[in-house]
């Protein structure tokens, strides 16, 4: 079992600048103090993602900025523009991460119908569209597969369709103050070439930007508005590339290079939210499950057979499925104090140290002294549960 508690103070705070009669320029960003105990060696540590484990730490950082542009460019069309900067970014001390989020143009015919065309976040359950307004939300750490700053710990991509560039999405009355919700997006497949320069081949480069699959993806939520209560179900389908994977660990035999090709990939989601007497409750289960061909099948298992020392097969699994959920109560004691706990819990079985799972339980007390500032304290302890004790002492 491996643990960590951390601690936070936050300041989240929202600006707002009109350039032009316009163009609106606004954003927020969030400051932390965060004290973290270890209670034992976290699951990095071996591949050297974290220097001395056990010792406790105090960090000030800027946890997040999003800086975002907004332009009505009529009475039907919009453009939108948000920039994101997570963990004290900083090119100079090679921290941190600058990426764009969004920019894309949208026309609204009407209630029924809104398309969006160029990069966007497309609407997959309820908090993917939310989770960079943490303004707006209860928690300093958002639930584990949501928050941005955990990006170099746990990697998102896998559960949650991070960009589309096609979305059609709109409400349509079902009686009373019921509204059925629809929304389809297209986008890019599970992979996407970085750039980069191989001195051994320096007549071959790559662009950055192109999927390297000609497969694109396609998904989408339905739901149901009920005056406070909302719910939903989502999905997407695609192709993700698994190739060129180098296991060099001292957990097999040999070093191996791994390739199943393009694997098709379906995410299913469920949402569910509900408001009552100052009470908010939100919840969320996101499944991803791979389904391998017969050759592909074949290959994965002939790969461990092979390579896996006999007796460490606990450091491995076939098992390339993905699945993360939470749950929140929010109360707002007034209108300037509220209080939240959150459970969520994370698992990735192809992975040795979250096999069986990272659970993560958090409590926040928050302060808005005016509508733009939100002070939060918090409380969070995260457990990976049942790491294998590493038998080949440190891995470099």
């Amino acid at each position: 079992m491996r643990a960590f508690v951390t601690a936070c103070v936050l300041l989240s705070t929202c600006f707002m600048y009109s350039a032009t009669a316009q163009v609106d320029i606004y954003g927020f960003f969030q400051n932390q103090f965060k004290y973290a105990t270890y209670s034992d060696e976290t699951i990095f540590s071996e591949y050297g993602g974290i220097s001395n484990p056990n010792d406790d730490r105090t960090t000030f950082a800027m946890q997040q900025l999003n800086v975002m542009m907004r332009t009505q460019l009529n009475d039907d069309f919009s453009s939108f523009i948000n920039i994101e900067m997570t963990n004290s970014f900083s090119t100079e001390k090679s921290i941190g991460q600058l990426n764009l989020e969004e920019a894309w143009v949208m026309y609204k015919m009407d209630r029924a119908l809104w398309i969006k065309g160029g990069m966007l976040i497309p609407t997959f359950n309820q908090m993917n569209t939310q989770k960079n307004k943490t303004p707006l939300l209860p928690w300093t750490i958002r639930p584990l597969v949501y928050e941005t700053s955990l990006n170099s710990a746990i990697n998102s991509e896998p559960l949650l369709p991070l960009t589309a560039f096609f979305e059609a999405s709109g409400a349509l009355s079902i009686g009373g103050d019921a509204d059925f919700e629809y929304a389809v997006h297209l986008g890019n497949s599970g992979n996407v070439y970085k750039g980069d320069y191989d001195p051994e081949t320096p007549s071959i480069t790559r662009p950055d930007g192109p999927d390297s699959t000609s497969y694109m993806e396609f998904g989408g939520r339905l739901g149901i508005t009920a005056g406070d209560l909302k719910i939903g179900v989502s999905g997407t389908m695609d192709h993700q590339p698994i190739y060129g994977w180098e296991y060099e660990s001292p957990a097999v035999s040999t070093d191996a290079t791994f390739s199943l090709g393009n694997v098709q990939r379906m995410r299913i989601g469920a949402d569910l939210s509900y408001s009552i007497a100052g009470f908010s409750f939100l919840g969320e289960f996101i499944l991803a499950t791979y389904s391998l061909d017969a050759d592909q099948e074949a290959a994965l298992e002939e790969y461990y057979q092979a390579n896996i020392i006999p007796g460490n097969s606990e450091w491995a699994s076939n098992d390339l499925d993905r699945m993360t959920y939470f749950a929140s109560l929010a109360y707002d004691i007034d209108e300037q104090w509220y209080v939240a706990g959150m459970y969520s819990f994370f698992q990735n079985k192809s992975f040795y140290a979250t096999k069986e799972g990272i659970t993560g339980l958090s409590f926040d007390i928050g302060y808005r002294p005016i509508d733009q500032v939100v002070i939060r304290a918090s409380y969070a302890r995260f457990e990976v549960l049942e790491v294998p004790t590493w038998p080949f002492g440190n891995y470099e």
